[in-house]
């Protein structure tokens, strides 16, 4: 055994619970935001709204390789990614909206699309699983 090996503490194989993500627990409720004084609302968001925005997203990020894409632009992609979740805000809307506004609703937007502001609210995210509670023929 060498100087290492003497100085390291002995490992034992560990059967402690692994941590797996309870998606159950993303339990989707109305998210509500207000900009200008306006109340807005992204409803659960279901499979096809979830496509819809994935493909705005998509758009909206395309917008970096279009050397002549102007403010307008942005504004309308901007605007299409997020009316695809929420569907009362305007066009209007987001021209007025400063950057840090922008910023904050799309981290909402994201948040809301994944789960997060679900999982981070209720603390569930991540529950620890024995083994056999993985094994089907156990239930």
């Amino acid at each position: 055994m060498g100087i290492l090996e003497k100085l390291m503490p002995a490992r034992k194989a560990s059967k402690q619970p692994k941590m797996f993500a309870d998606l159950d627990a993303l339990i989707a409720e109305p998210i509500y935001f207000k900009i200008h004084g306006k109340i807005f609302e992204i409803k659960p968001i279901k499979t096809d709204v979830f496509f819809k925005f994935s493909n705005k997203y998509v758009e909206f990020f395309g917008l970096e390789k279009m050397p002549n894409a102007t403010t307008d632009d942005m504004v309308e992609k901007y605007y299409e990614m997020a009316s695809s979740v929420c569907a009362n805000i305007t066009k209007k809307d987001v021209a007025n909206m400063t950057p840090a506004q922008m910023g904050a609703l799309f981290q909402i937007i994201i948040d809301t699309v994944t789960g997060r502001v679900f999982s981070d609210e209720k603390k569930k995210n991540l529950t620890p699983l024995r083994a056999e509670s993985l094994d089907p023929l156990s239930q």
